[in-house]
């Protein structure tokens, strides 16, 4: 299974590399990025038993009020505490490169990245070695009513975004249905590695035994355009077909109707049995700059029956949030506001005189002006109280942009957090700079630099997050869109994030 996934890799890289010599066209556009972190990390000390006194079975406090974690019979307890100062520089490469017209239909796509990283605080980057990726490569064919795609590539739908080393193929029998099947090796979501891959071993206790397969499929059913309905099922077995790592299915629906549109989306774990989203929303049409938008929703956390995850039985919840948004006739301003509650499952845990919560709200306000052609203003506050930690934060900015071609705004943030099951608080606020501009039609820089301070309350200043960042990026684009009457390498614009 390895050898095939690394021929059909090798395969889409050859590929391209033909393609870029002999294609009518081609486009490769990228981003080189530097990026800058200044921290004291946090790292293990430990204190003599004998000097703590007792807070509970497994927590201990010192006299100063540093709590700790002991083992009974163990001499020493342990607490986490902020490091000397370190750093890390960080250096990414990215390319994205499309060539068509070899034959009608054919086309080549890959996403590339390489990456390196300097510093004394280099893990603090866990892909700092990880020095090349090919996020997708593959060959794509496409003449009407079917496409097909062979190589390394992801799906995404209801259930997730999925990678895969492998084919997918979709055809149209009829212009209001659409029929996508899928299948490869599966590779771990964002990482581009197989389920049995070492960078998992320090996340789970119990990582897969041997790599796995992907087969699924999509059905699209547009009966109108005004609505659409889409059904996938999807199945990840051992490579041997000797045990099963998930089953599962999701549908999702849109209909417009006058005024009103309404969503939904439901997933289902077949192996457990378990329905872990069942979501519906209605959007109302703005009234005099009003437009209102109710959620209901129902999770449960899902997880891959190859993890040790499953047994801990996670709870949901049921939540019903609102948000109502208002623009002024001009567009210069605009505001929002949301709010949520949230009532988790019974966890069967705690004890009568101290019973845990269950459940807890969030709300939220935004706003944006346009006070010129040149200034805007934006801001956001949010507050989450939840089931053991709570969380506010704030942002404010202020941007200049004198032309289309670059801008520079001033960021202002501030957030507090009272972590799990903890009485102290964490505060943070930062302030930094950011700014664009275009260079040339084919050139972009783009910039940025903050600093972050934090102070504890109620708790020994153990951990200091202080931190100072900044990065530097240059977008850049080689070639020309197809039909744009460029020929191959023809300079374009570059596509801004």
């Amino acid at each position: 299974m390895h050898a095939i996934r690394s021929g059909i890799t090798v395969l889409g890289l050859l590929a391209l590399a033909a393609a870029g010599a002999a294609a009518q066209g081609a486009v490769i556009q990228g981003s080189s990025s530097i990026q800058l972190l200044d921290m004291r990390p946090v790292v293990t000390d430990s204190v003599p038993f004998a000097a703590t006194d007792s807070v509970s079975a497994v927590l201990r406090s010192t006299p100063n009020g540093v709590v700790t974690t002991c083992v009974p019979g163990d001499a020493y307890c342990f607490y986490y505490r902020s490091a000397a100062r370190a750093n890390l520089v960080a250096l990414m490469q990215n390319l994205d490169v499309t060539a068509w017209g070899l034959r009608p239909g054919l086309s080549f796509h890959a996403q590339l990245r390489a990456r390196t990283a300097e510093g004394d605080a280099r893990e603090l980057w866990p892909q700092a070695t990880q020095t090349f990726d090919v996020l997708d490569a593959y060959v794509e064919y496409d003449r009407s009513p079917w496409n097909a795609r062979l190589g390394r590539q992801w799906v995404s739908s209801g259930l997730g975004v999925f990678n895969f080393d492998g084919a997918a193929v979709t055809v149209h029998p009829l212009d209001e249905i659409g029929i996508n099947l899928y299948g490869g090796g599966t590779l771990v979501q964002g990482l581009d590695r197989p389920l049995d891959a070492a960078v998992l071993a320090p996340v789970e206790d119990i990582p897969p035994v041997d790599r796995s397969f992907l087969v699924g499929g999509q059905v699209q059913i547009r009966p109108s355009a005004d609505g659409v309905m889409r059904f996938q099922y999807q199945r990840e077995v051992r490579s041997d077909r000797g045990a099963l790592y998930s089953e599962r299915g999701a549908m999702a629906f849109q209909y417009r109707f006058p005024h009103v549109s309404l969503g939904g989306l439901v997933t289902r774990d077949f192996a457990t049995e378990t329905f872990n989203d069942v979501d519906a929303n209605l959007a109302f049409d703005p009234w005099r700059g009003i437009a209102p938008r109710v959620e209901f929703r129902h999770y449960v956390p899902y997880f891959d029956l190859w993890t040790i995850w499953g047994a801990f039985s996670p709870v949901g919840y049921n939540e019903g949030t609102a948000a109502f948004n208002w623009a002024s006739a001009d567009a210069r301003l605009a505001l929002g506001l949301t709010g949520g509650y949230r009532s988790y499952d019974n966890t069967y845990t705690g004890v009568a005189w101290l019973p845990l919560r269950t459940s807890g709200w969030r709300v939220g306000a935004t706003g944006a002006l346009r006070a010129s052609d040149v200034w805007s203003v934006q801001g956001s506050y949010d507050m989450d109280i939840n089931f053991g930690a709570s969380s506010t934060d704030g942002d404010v900015s202020v941007r200049w942009q004198p032309s289309d071609r670059g801008s520079l705004a001033l960021h202002g943030t501030a957030f507090q957090n009272i972590y799990e099951f903890t009485v102290g608080e964490g505060r943070v606020v930062g302030a930094g700079l950011e700014g664009a501009y275009q260079l040339r039609p084919d050139l972009r820089f783009v910039g940025d630099a903050m600093l972050y301070h934090h102070t504890g309350k109620n708790q020994p200043d153990l951990a200091n997050w202080d931190q100072r960042r900044a990065s530097v990026r240059l977008e850049w684009r080689l070639g020309g869109e197809p039909g744009s009457g460029g020929g191959a390498w023809t300079v374009g614009p570059v596509r801004r994030p």
